[in-house]
């Protein structure tokens, strides 16, 4: 099985190589769910570990319905990436009634598979919201889509089992079902034992960090000083149970 780390710093993407991990997503901002990472961080990544790295297309926080000039970031967004020797890209693009946005996802992958034929292509847990699961894994897979990451449209992928396992019944063999979201030392082998072919995990936790006094409320200075990094204690647990 697989097992995909999700980082978003080099100390973080080296740590989790270290240690034993298959794969990488690169981010920034997974406190946010995560957005498209400096190209400084993914040319770093890329020059200092040798796993294959997948780059995650966001452009901003919030929902997955984009303007045609968002789109059109993305675009540029993972052409760099892939130029700088990204072996997969990370994508998902809904309509506003949260039905797949075939369009663009289409033109995504047009365009990275342009660039490289053999480039990896995951949907990203936009797919947690649409309203058809089953109809829209099938559609991902006849776009080209490689590897699906959800959470079985519950809050983390073990409360969503039963819809995960459902659909690597259905599609497991024609695109990669990878349950993500709370996935940990304590619960990675429900989805070995049920035949998944692949995990996805951050092994992080939030880190408050020290800010200055100023004249904002306390909340405000809480959060500006919160965000999410790789634990190495939760990492080891995770890579090597028992």
């Amino acid at each position: 099985m697989i097992v995909e780390i999700c980082v978003q710093s080099l100390d973080g993407a080296k740590m989790a190589q270290a240690m034993g991990a298959d794969r990488l997503e690169l981010c920034m901002g997974l406190e946010v769910g995560g957005l498209t990472p400096s190209m400084g961080l993914i040319t770093q990544v890329k020059s200092q570990t040798q796993i294959p790295v997948h780059v995650l297309i966001r452009p901003r926080i919030g929902g997955f319905h984009y303007s045609p000039e968002e789109v059109i970031t993305m675009i540029h967004d993972l052409r760099l990436a892939i130029k700088s020797g990204a072996e997969g890209i990370v994508i998902g693009a809904l309509n506003p009634d949260f039905t797949l946005d075939l369009k663009t996802l289409e033109r995504l992958i047009h365009e990275a598979k342009t660039l490289n034929p053999k480039i990896h292509i995951t949907a990203h847990r936009a797919f947690d919201w649409v309203p058809s699961p089953a109809d829209s894994v099938k559609l991902l897979g006849d776009l080209g889509c490689h590897t699906l990451l959800s959470s079985g449209q519950a809050p983390t992928a073990q409360e969503g089992f039963e819809l995960l396992q459902s659909l690597n019944a259905q599609f497991g063999n024609q695109i990669t079902i990878m349950p993500g979201s709370g996935i940990n030392a304590q619960n990675r082998n429900l989805f070995a034992q049920a035949g998944f072919k692949a995990i996805h995990a951050s092994a992080s936790a939030m880190i408050t960090e020290r800010t200055p006094a100023t004249n904002v409320s306390f909340e405000e200075q809480r959060q500006k000083g919160q965000r999410r990094e790789i634990n190495p204690e939760y990492l080891k647990n995770l890579l090597h149970p028992g």
